[in-house]
Parts: C-alpha cells; sequence; structure tokens
C-alpha cells in the first residue's frame, strides 16, 4: 500500500500541463524568495565599512562635495560621482556598491527577459548573489564592483545587439572606472572588428580613453599621467616586488627592468 512508484508518479506529473505549470511557478516563486533574501542579507546583515582604497576615494569625493576640486588622487572619481546621488538622499555611501550591485540584478534580469526563458534568469541570477565574487566587493567603498558591474552589463549588450549607444557608455564608464581593463576589452573589441568588419565597434575604445585623459588633465594637469608613477607594493622575495609602476607579471616592464639590471 505504502510503495511509492517514482515512474508512474512522474509520469502523471509530466502528462499533466496543470500540475507542471503550478510547480514552475512555485519554482520561480523559490527562485526570487532567495534572491530577495540574498540582497536583503547584503544589505542588512552583511559588514559593511569604508576601509584602505574606498577610505581614499570617500575622502576624495567629499572633498570634492565640499570645495568643487579634484583631489590628485590616482583612483578614479567615475565610480565616486555615481554615488554622489546616495549622499544627498541622505544615504551612507558605503552602501554604494551594494546599491550598484542590486540594480544590475534588475537591469540584468530587464535585459535577458526577452532572449531567456525565466527559469533561467532566475538561475543566473541566484547564482550572481550567492555563488560569485560580486558579493564579497559590495562590503567597503572599492571600485570594482561598479566597474565590473558596468563591464557586464555592457557586453551584454552588445552581445544581445540591443541598446548600442547604453552598451558603449557603460563599458566606457566602467574602463574610465577602471583603466587597466582597456586591455582586455581591446582584445575583445579587436577580434569584433575582425569579425562583423564593423569599425562603429572602435568607440568602445575610442571613448573610454577620451574619458581617461579627460580626468588626468584634470587632477594632475597631463593627460598621460595617471597618479601611478613610483608607486609600488611591498618588497618581497620575489624579483619583481617592491619595482615601481606595475612591475607584477603580465606586463613586459619587470622583464625589461630585471634585464637591464643585470
Amino acid at each position: 500500500m505504502f510503495n511509492l512508484n517514482l515512474t508512474k508518479i512522474k509520469h502523471l506529473v509530466s502528462s499533466d500541463p496543470e500540475v507542471l505549470d503550478y510547480l514552475n511557478l512555485l519554482n520561480y516563486i523559490f527562485g526570487i524568495l532567495l534572491i530577495i533574501i540574498g540582497s536583503l542579507i547584503l544589505i542588512f546583515w552583511s559588514e559593511i565599512e569604508i576601509t584602505s582604497d574606498g577610505l581614499i576615494r570617500y575622502d576624495s569625493i567629499m572633498k570634492f562635495v565640499d570645495s568643487g576640486v579634484l583631489t590628485p588622487m590616482k583612483y578614479s572619481y567615475v565610480g565616486s560621482f555615481f554615488s554622489l546621488p546616495l549622499y544627498y538622499l541622505g544615504v551612507d555611501l558605503k552602501y554604494f556598491n551594494v546599491t550598484v550591485f542590486v540594480l544590475t540584478l534588475v537591469f540584468t534580469s530587464f535585459v535577458m527577459k526577452s532572449f531567456f526563458k525565466v527559469d533561467f534568469i532566475i538561475k543566473f541570477i541566484l547564482l550572481m548573489v550567492i555563488g560569485s565574487m560580486f558579493t564579497g566587493h559590495t562590503r567597503d567603498f572599492f571600485g570594482e564592483t561598479f566597474s565590473a558591474s558596468l563591464l557586464f552589463l555592457g557586453l551584454l549588450l552588445l552581445v544581445l545587439n540591443k541598446y548600442k549607444i547604453a552598451s558603449i557608455l557603460l563599458v566606457s564608464l566602467s574602463i574610465a572606472n577602471s583603466s587597466v581593463l582597456l586591455i582586455p576589452l581591446s582584445l575583445l573589441i579587436i577580434f569584433m572588428v575582425f569579425k562583423e568588419k564593423r569599425l562603429s565597434y572602435l568607440f568602445y575604445l575610442i571613448i573610454p580613453v577620451l574619458m581617461i585623459f579627460t580626468e588626468n588633465f584634470l587632477k594632475f594637469d597631463h593627460f598621460i599621467n595617471s597618479g601611478y608613477s613610483n608607486d609600488h607594493g611591498l618588497k618581497t622575495m620575489m624579483p619583481y616586488s617592491g619595482l615601481p609602476d606595475f612591475s607584477y607579471p603580465g606586463t613586459c616592464q619587470p622583464v625589461l627592468h630585471q634585464f637591464f639590471k643585470n
């Protein structure tokens, strides 16, 4: 009597459209609830503070609010400028990256709904909330969350071939905020230019470069100077450590330095 025939139950469920619709609805609701709960935990129960590089960004943007002058810091003001609406609304700026991340989830859902099934979108968003490095970077006033979010959204629009101007703007703001991303982006854009045979993709490189040069000039009266001259990390046993500029592997600078030194 109590012997369950799982094959029969599976067959009954799969052959009843109403039951399938009901189960799918429950699945959607459960997934959305998990996303909402995860977002609320990030906002209200995470240990959010402003430290290290975030403190430099915070102090600089507050000085700009008070005096209207850009302090010549090496970090970009782009992301910090977008935090000002929260400041004027009376919200602590330590919640800026959490706000950016939540808005990214909402915008991602809006863009993807015309191209993917609802269950895929829910799983994707849920993965971003509980299975990515995004959440760990929302707990401070650093620039990585802003750059990664905007770059992701901009490239998503590029892949889906929607809102081209918005795509270029999002990518440009991302690169202007973290100029090192210009290197991998260049590889992608060059590939797209040759693949699609369209020079218009070069706007994804031209506009952020102009933004970077403009900010450098406003801060340092020089288009090329980014504020990283003679900047270096701690000296360790690694031969490329403690050297000025970007001396870690991935650039030619440490190799050339060691070659001419020897």
